[in-house]
């Protein structure tokens, strides 16, 4: 699960997080996510993966905002390359047939433009 905007967050911010989630949210079971999951969380040791790290956000939470993550990260990437397009395009096709479909498109938008704020 994401942390809530903090509230001296600039009002576009509040705003966008809000209608993302308002839109968005499935009404699930919460499920054991890793909370920030996307291909750079992920350590790959002959082409298989060895590790997942970064897990100080793990939790209860929503499987679709896994999906929603990991699919805004890969369309950044996959702005500039073919491969990674493709890619996506498999991640996709295989978070659809486990999420709710129409639940990913919002919280994508919301993790690509509306990112938490994270302290340096």
């Amino acid at each position: 699960r994401r942390p809530d905007v903090p509230p001296d967050a600039p009002p576009r911010r509040r705003g966008c997080r809000r209608s993302a989630l308002s839109i968005a949210r499935s009404h699930t079971v919460p499920v054991p996510v890793h909370g920030d999951f996307h291909i750079g969380q992920l350590l790959v040791t002959d082409g298989a993966i060895s590790a997942v790290i970064d897990v100080d956000t793990a939790g209860p939470g929503d499987r679709v905002d896994e999906w929603a993550t990991l699919l805004a990260h890969l369309s950044v990437i996959g702005a500039n390359s073919p491969r990674a397009r493709r890619y996506t395009d498999v991640v996709l096709s295989h978070a659809e047939r486990h999420v709710d479909p129409e639940a990913l498109l919002p919280i994508m938008l919301q993790a690509c433009f509306c990112p938490p704020q994270t302290n340096p």
